[in-house]
């Protein structure tokens, strides 16, 4: 878990003040050699998507 905050953000604003909800990061590591050509997410309507990032 990343972070845990106490509301979270709609389409029309700040929702939800009281829930906690837990923030989560996940690091995928790459085979040596490869590079990143795509990234495929989740058919899933809730998901979330904040960042991302390659490090070399």
């Amino acid at each position: 878990m990343a972070i845990t905050t106490g509301h979270r953000d709609t389409p029309t604003g700040p929702a939800n003040f009281g829930i906690d909800y837990q923030v989560f990061s996940n690091t995928v590591p790459l085979t040596p050699g490869k590079t990143v050509r795509s990234v495929t997410l989740p058919d899933q309507p809730a998901i979330h998507l904040f960042a991302l990032s390659i490090a070399p």
